[in-house]
Order: C-alpha cells, then sequence, then structure tokens
C-alpha cells in the first residue's frame, strides 16, 4: 500500500498520523516506486492485485489480495460510490456482516459481499471513529479527496503491521508480514 498527504488527527483507537516528519503538499510518489513496493508483497497476495493513482497524482495506492472473502469481488483499491473515498485494507474484520447489517438498515447498498466494502462504508460515515467499532485483524488506509486527507488505522493488538515512511515529502507505507521496500 502506498500513499501521500496530510492526515487527520489521530484518535484513541491506534489511529496513525505523519508524525512530525514534514509531508509535503505538493510531492508526488514516483509509479515505479510504488509497483517496486507492490512486487515486494506479490507473495502475500497471488488473488489479485491493483494500482490507484488520484486525478491530482498526489495520492498512490497499491494493493496484493489474498481472497478470503468474497472471492470474486472483493478486488482493491475499493472506491466509495461517490468517488470520495478510496481504500486499500490488509485482514478481516470479523464483525463486518453485523456492520453490515446496520448499514443496509441505514439505506447502505452494497456491490460486493466483502469486508472491505462494509469498512469504506463505514468510514465514509464515521470518520475516524468507526475504527472503535472494528472487530479483527487490520491495516487499512482510505484517502478523502474532498478533505485531501488520508486516515491509516490497525488493529488494537498490531496483528497486522504497519510501517511507514517519509522521503523527499512523500509519505509511504506498506502493511507486510516483514519490513518492506523503501525507496531512497
Amino acid at each position: 500500500m502506498h500513499a501521500c498527504g496530510r492526515t487527520p488527527s489521530p484518535s484513541p483507537a491506534d489511529v496513525w498520523h505523519r508524525g512530525r516528519r514534514r509531508v509535503s503538499p505538493s510531492a508526488a510518489p514516483r509509479r515505479e516506486v510504488v509497483e517496486e513496493m507492490s512486487r515486494c508483497i506479490a507473495h502475500r497476495g497471488p488473488d489479485g492485485e491493483g494500482l490507484w493513482t488520484s486525478p491530482t497524482g498526489r495520492v498512490m495506492m497499491a494493493h496484493r489480495r489474498l481472497a478470503i472473502i468474497d472471492l470474486e469481488t472483493g478486488d482493491q483499491p475499493q472506491f466509495s460510490p461517490d468517488g470520495r473515498f478510496a481504500l486499500v485494507f490488509n485482514g478481516e474484520i470479523y464483525n463486518y456482516k453485523e456492520l453490515r447489517a446496520e448499514l443496509e438498515r441505514d439505506g447502505c447498498t452494497f456491490r460486493t459481499q466483502s469486508d472491505t466494502e462494509v469498512l469504506l462504508h463505514l468510514i465514509a460515515r464515521e470518520g475516524d471513529a468507526c475504527v472503535e467499532r472494528l472487530r479483527g485483524m487490520f491495516c487499512f488506509a482510505a484517502w478523502d479527496a474532498q478533505r485531501e486527507q488520508l486516515l491509516v488505522a490497525r488493529d488494537r493488538v498490531g496483528k497486522k503491521p504497519f510501517y511507514w515512511s517519509v522521503r523527499d515529502g512523500i509519505f509511504y507505507f506498506a502493511s507486510p508480514r516483514w519490513r518492506p521496500y523503501t525507496p531512497r
């Protein structure tokens, strides 16, 4: 996974932020770096891959997928119906069926059966507060194009790792099993 941009304030639910390192609002990630980062974790996601670049070119997200839930339509990155949010997600939300039922009662419609789409709708509805409601092992990044903010979060125990670095004003991150490729 990879992205750059400003981040919202952290919540008590282990929401990560850029810290004190300077992220440039005009810096753009290099496609070849993002592709190399994705290749470095190809073994963890043999069932699919995705790469997305925002219309401004300031944000890029890559994903490697191991299909466990919704084998046919759970590809990533996923996008909200209005295009405001882009999401990459590593892990599993154990209570996604209950959350989905609640969202459906509130009028949300779904294109997939994946826990990823449930998370996407929850982020769109509740922002970073949604992390408090998640049960599972996860690490995710959601780009809010309207607010130009990146939300990154992981499970409370840290079952799914989150590595990050700021290089040349660009915020790079990954959720692999070991320390990821770091651009030079």
